[in-house]
């Protein structure tokens, strides 16, 4: 946490009132408010938000955000307000990045220290460099080009998902099963794009890392289980890509995907990284 308040400066002293661009942190900040009073006065009416009336089902325009506004819902009912909480979401977003892949490095690198060990071969720089991955992946460039998107800095549950199934991995039960499913659930819920990126690591993660087929069966019951309680928040945008058409061509898809040069370019967003940046190019 004190490492996001340092790489986020001057944001912390100005938390109430600061925004990294004055357009996505603004929606964002609406969508965790509406999240909170929804969820308050109409919950079975989530996605129908006071947005673009009379489009229905208008939340699904964008992230719902649901798993990020869950976290800060203390936060709300204290009555802070809904800026500051988006800006301590994207604080949180940064440390809980760091601690969910420091554990996976952790993870990792002890079951590396003790093949090296029991090989009598220790190499401890390559487990120090593996505990450091939770620099990495907080602070890697790409998190401060998405700035305005609290949901790409909420990025902790994908390493997670990875700690719970190796944990399961190593002594396979119902309740590792069931923490397994609780990371699935909540990078559902906190992000689409994770949920649609994290699914298919997991698909081609389990056989990895579970290397018996019978084992699988408790993993595939706390997944169905994470689905089910995702299916309501996923729904309606497959009910609103129906109905107003909404669709990527592939022209959209080739403008918004990276290519090579894209991963060296760190972006203007961050003060350490942009005498490195590019600026011909849309990091």
């Amino acid at each position: 946490m004190a490492a996001a308040i340092a790489m986020t400066w001057p944001l912390t002293p100005n938390v109430a009132s600061a925004v990294a661009y004055p357009g996505d942190p603004f929606i964002n900040a609406w969508i965790l408010d509406w999240d909170w009073h929804a969820t308050l006065h109409q919950p079975l009416h989530l996605f129908d938000a006071n947005a673009f009336y009379p489009a229905k089902d208008s939340l699904a325009f964008s992230e719902n955000l649901y798993g990020v506004a869950l976290l800060l819902f203390p936060l709300r009912a204290l009555g802070v307000d809904a800026l500051t909480a988006h800006n301590v979401a994207l604080l949180l977003g940064f440390a809980f990045s760091g601690f969910g892949a420091f554990l996976l490095g952790r993870m990792i690198s002890g079951s590396m220290r003790s093949t090296y060990e029991s090989n009598r071969n220790p190499t401890e720089a390559v487990a120090q460099i593996v505990h450091c991955s939770g620099v990495f992946y907080a602070f890697v460039p790409f998190r401060f080009t998405q700035l305005p998107h609290v949901q790409h800095v909420f990025a902790g549950w994908l390493p997670m998902m990875l700690v719970a199934l190796l944990h399961y991995a190593r002594r396979p039960s119902w309740g590792r099963a069931a923490l397994f499913g609780g990371a699935f659930l909540m990078n559902g819920l906190s992000n689409i794009h994770w949920f649609l990126f994290g699914s298919v690591v997991v698909v081609l993660s389990v056989p990895i890392a579970v290397p018996r087929p019978r084992d699988w069966m408790r993993i595939a019951a706390a997944t169905l289980v994470a689905l089910a309680l995702l299916a309501p928040f996923l729904i309606p945008y497959a009910t609103v890509a129906k109905r107003y058409g909404m669709r990527r061509t592939a022209e959209e898809i080739r403008s918004f995907s990276a290519s090579p040069r894209d991963w060296l370019n760190p972006g203007t967003g961050n003060r350490l990284y942009r005498r490195f940046a590019d600026v011909r190019v849309d990091a």
